[in-house]
């Protein structure tokens, strides 16, 4: 089975990440802003530490969702909502 994903092979990582800004000028040319370094970025990136995928959650968002397994003696016996986590934004 073959994925073709097109324009993703010649393009920039920070195209499909959810703190790149992409701009191109009307000759073409293309600038790329990061939120996340607040600096403006090479167009031709292809590794970030700080990569996060468009439309995925961030582990923040993630454990505000989670449910936690109540155990008791070795067995599973249900789900309780997470405890209330101060924002580390707020």
């Amino acid at each position: 089975m073959k994925l073709n994903f097109k324009g993703f092979k010649d393009s920039s990582l920070c195209d499909r990440c959810e703190h790149g800004t992409i701009m191109k000028t009307t000759t073409g040319k293309r600038t790329v802003y990061c939120a996340t370094l607040m600096k403006w970025v090479p167009p031709n990136i292809a590794e970030c530490n700080e990569y996060q995928a468009k439309g995925s959650l961030s582990r923040y968002d993630m454990e505000k969702t989670a449910w936690v397994l109540e155990i008791k003696n070795g067995r599973v016996i249900g789900y309780k909502p997470p405890e209330p986590k101060k924002d580390p934004y707020a």
